[in-house]
């Protein structure tokens, strides 16, 4: 008898360490976790807003795209620019808050993963899923460029979490907050198809997945979805699809019989590029020989789910590919990767122990530093292997300076618009404390909240690169614009870069009506 108690004792014992024992881990993960995700924000954060002499390409679009507040652009749904102009005028119209923007935007995918992590592997292994996808040029070096792939990728992984929950727990809040995370990711790209796509399969798959459209969850999530998505299908309509006509032009409208073949395969290489970096980290906690993992209940669920989600976009993206011929761009495969640690970690055994965690931590912090500090080179010093401006070496701060000086000098009355080369434009744009309106090519079309007869009035300056397009630019004046005067060549030499050729840029300025009378 005494035995008997003994070994209950121990047993009971025993029990209570490994509680202690999970705890332990569980505080020191979730602290490793925090500090990983500060330091990763902070200085991916500190390389955009350090390195870069000027706000990149998609930066200076979404500012400037941003400020008019529509409901669609010529190229993109409005998510990402409304986002870009409500972060720009939290600080007094500034341009470095977009960087802080887009590297938030990686921290909520790492969060999403993080969370979804806890509920379904050990504390380390939650935390070693959100290591593991990291070093993809699409948590890094990527994500110093505020754009429609970085917005998306933030809206994707809050819906596949949130799916989820919904699936597995129901409730209405998990199921609400899926439609709105599904409307966010249409407002940012169209994309985001691929995935509805992907996890519809699944729940028509998967019995337990299927019986949730028996309640009014799903349901409550199409709803939320189209409430939050249906304003931007109404400007679709109202301005011909514009967007989609932009996209099958950028996929390409005329294939070719081998592009059939090719484009799919381009598309699958430059993803397997993008996440090989990982898979070699990963290669370190890894059991070799692989072997997989035998999982029952909500772990085996789990490991379905986030292998439809991962896998389900990929090759629907390729099939598309495949079957149209259209080529599409490599940056679209941005958001499909948030959960690839988590499923790598699902589906194989790996190590937890000390050991094999210290050195993968290690290993990821030194190639995340590598990392960063190869794309700091580049921006602080690419330009003296350039002959050429780049677009963060560009003078947009010096433009919008010179351009509100010469404004100044010739009337009192603010200036509101900027029209003709949409970066030379949107620079000024996005760096005068006014922000100008940008009227984009002189096109209507692509800047739909001013036309001729506005610009005429409010009056503006006209700018475009010389000698590119001074002909064509100096004919729409002769002819459009005949009230617009012509200035004298504006010439900027790089201040940092003088081995670099001067920007030229030709002016004009067209004086508001009453300043004209």
């Amino acid at each position: 008898m005494s035995n008997t108690l003994e070994d209950r004792g121990n047993r009971v014992e025993q029990a209570e360490l490994k509680v202690d024992e999970l705890k332990e881990d569980s505080s020191r993960s979730g602290w490793t976790y925090g500090l990983f995700a500060a330091l990763h924000t902070l200085g991916w954060f500190l390389v955009a807003s350090l390195s870069q002499s000027n706000a990149p390409f998609d930066h200076i679009e979404m500012v400037y795209w941003g400020h008019e507040w529509q409901w669609g652009y010529y190229k993109h749904p409005p998510l990402t620019a409304w986002l870009a102009e409500l972060a720009s005028q939290v600080f007094g119209n500034r341009v470095w808050p977009v960087y802080l923007l887009s590297v938030m935007c990686i921290l909520g995918c790492f969060q999403a993963v993080w969370r979804l992590g806890r509920g379904i592997l050990s504390p380390w292994s939650a935390v070693l899923a959100v290591l593991l996808i990291t070093p993809s040029v699409y948590f890094g070096w990527t994500s110093t460029e505020f754009n429609n792939n970085v917005s998306a990728k933030v809206c994707w992984a809050m819906f596949v979490l949130c799916l989820y929950r919904g699936i597995q727990r129901g409730g209405y809040c998990w199921w609400l907050f899926t439609g709105l995370w599904l409307g966010g990711a249409v407002l940012s790209k169209y994309d985001a198809g691929l995935l509805l796509l992907s996890c519809a399969g699944f729940s028509l798959v998967h019995a337990s997945a299927r019986q949730r459209w028996k309640t009014a969850g799903p349901w409550l999530m199409v709803l939320s979805t189209a409430i939050v998505i249906s304003p931007h299908l109404w400007w679709m309509w109202s301005n011909d699809f514009a967007t989609l006509q932009y996209l099958k032009a950028r996929v390409g409208a005329k294939p070719t019989v081998i592009g059939h073949l090719l484009n799919p395969l381009g598309f699958l290489g430059a993803q397997l590029a993008a996440v090989a970096p990982c898979l070699l980290l990963g290669s370190l906690i890894l059991r070799w020989p692989l072997k997989r993992r035998v999982l029952e209940g909500e772990p085996e669920f789990a490991r379905q789910y986030l292998t439809w989600v991962l896998l389900g976009p990929v090759v629907l993206a390729c099939l598309f590919s495949a079957v149209s011929g259209g080529r599409l761009r490599s940056m679209w495969g941005a958001a499909m990767f948030t959960y690839m640690g988590a499923v790598l970690l699902l589906w194989f055994e790996h190590r937890t122990d000390r050991q094999a965690v210290r050195r993968f931590l290690l290993c990821a912090a030194g190639l995340g530093l590598l990392m960063a500090l190869g794309a700091s080179g580049r921006n602080a010093l690419g330009g003296y292997f350039r002959d050429k401006v780049s677009r963060v070496d560009f003078p947009g701060e010096r433009l919008s300076q010179q351009v509100q000086k010469i404004w100044s000098q010739q009337t009192s009355a603010a200036l509101k618009y900027t029209g003709g080369d949409w970066w030379l434009c949107g620079n000024v744009g996005a760096y005068l404390s006014e922000r100008p309106s940008v009227y984009t090519d002189l096109n209507e079309r692509l800047a739909p909240w001013v036309n001729d007869a506005e610009f005429k009035r409010r009056g503006g300056m006209i700018l475009w690169p010389e000698p590119d397009a001074g002909d064509e630019y100096r004919a729409i004046l002769s002819t459009r614009f005949p009230e617009a005067e012509l200035l004298e060549t504006l010439t900027i030499t790089s201040e940092r870069f003088p081995n670099q050729q001067p920007v030229t840029i030709g002016m004009a300025i067209m004086l508001p009506e009453s300043s004209a009378e």
